[in-house]
């Protein structure tokens, strides 16, 4: 328990250095710093694990497809017998940061000990995702024959990236007019507004915002995510395949996750994909397969959530019960105060609030 503490004391202090030296770059427009200076506080996570004799294994860590390998953390591994497994996005929405705008947060799950082998996933590769808060089969029978019309009980129900649109068009059967808010995601209709929302790119606290949601997202996301949201099922995906023919591809896709025995990896992912897969050890069954969370990430003893430009928008704090705040700043004494959700492996769940020195930012 005394190293549990210990883990939980280091990573609020990681994530605090990221809130401290991102926020002058808050609006800067310089979206390579704000992923630089992000990831490379995480390093403390590795200098954590040499005091304390625990070899470090980072099961996915966001930042190579972009072109940021600033951390011995991004050079991943095959699977290492491993007394720490880590899934880290140093930074989720660094477009929205850049722009000065909200959707912006710094996360990290981190599983002692884990008994089962969780492979490296390469960062280049996503996770489309079905989950839910209330309703299992949503998540349960990923199929593509969604009801249109299911119940959000008046909180957003949302659909992440840009390429998704053609999806919910085809499923819907009628185009849709997105309202634009952001850059990369929109939020599906529900039961207050027929409108779709463009909004940022951040899509880890979607559990805390809204009930249901389906979409891609990134690998370090969706093996945080999906040990947020109470129902959850996702298939590894090509973003660059995806992207291509989304209605085609998903629908493909899918028939393959429920039947992966009969289907060819090569024919979803390319060869370069393909090969960095089997380097981190796995099989063409379980890339194809409709994971679970058993089954795609460890049973984490602690996710943490470092709110930087909060998750509230003029427009969606209309659809949204529950948002995280921006880091605060007093102009007077420079310090500040930055929330942090800390989820634990009993299930306990609570915001803490953290000082912030804030003396250099702008």
């Amino acid at each position: 328990m005394n190293q549990l503490l210990s883990l939980e004391r280091c990573l609020l202090n990681i994530i605090k250095n990221v809130g401290m030296q991102v926020y002058p770059l808050i609006g800067a427009s310089d979206k390579k710093a704000i992923d630089e200076t992000a990831t490379m506080c995480f390093d403390e996570l590795l200098n954590w694990g040499a005091e304390n004799g625990v070899t470090v294994h980072a099961i996915s860590i966001e930042g190579e497809r972009d072109g940021i390998l600033v951390s011995p953390l991004q050079t991943m591994q095959p699977w290492q017998k491993a007394a720490l497994a880590a899934a880290i996005d140093p930074i989720d929405g660094t477009t929205p940061c850049a722009a000065g705008g909200s959707r912006c947060v710094s996360a990290a799950a981190v599983s002692l000990s884990p008994q089962v082998r969780y492979l490296a996933i390469p960062d280049e590769l996503s996770c489309f995702c079905f989950a839910s808060n209330t309703d299992p089969a949503f998540a349960a029978d990923a199929r593509f024959a969604l009801p249109p019309d299911c119940s959000t009980q008046n909180r957003i129900a949302t659909l992440h990236r840009a390429e998704s649109k053609e999806l919910w068009e085809f499923l819907l059967s009628k185009p849709l007019e997105p309202k634009q808010l952001g850059e990369k995601s929109f939020y599906l209709p529900n039961m207050i507004t027929d409108e779709i929302f463009f909004a940022g790119d951040t899509s880890i606290p979607l559990f805390y915002e809204c009930d249901h949601f389906l979409g891609r997202v990134g690998i370090s996301e969706a093996r945080m995510e999906s040990r947020l949201w109470r129902f959850w099922r996702g298939i590894i995906v090509s973003a660059k395949r995806l992207k291509e023919q989304p209605v085609a591809y998903l629908q493909q896709r899918m028939k393959a996750a429920y039947n992966p025995s009969s289907y060819r990896v090569n024919d979803f992912f390319t060869a370069e994909e393909v090969s960095r897969l089997k380097l981190y050890g796995w099989d063409d069954v379980d890339i194809l397969r409709l994971h679970t969370p058993q089954t795609f990430a460890p049973d984490y003893d602690l996710i943490l959530i470092g709110s930087i430009t909060g998750t509230k928008d003029a427009v969606l704090d209309e659809h949204s019960q529950k948002n995280f705040h921006a880091i605060r700043r007093d102009p007077d004494t420079g310090m500040g105060e930055m929330e942090v959700f800390v989820q634990s492996a009993q299930g306990k769940r609570e915001i803490k609030k953290i000082c912030l020195e804030l003396s250099g930012a702008k």
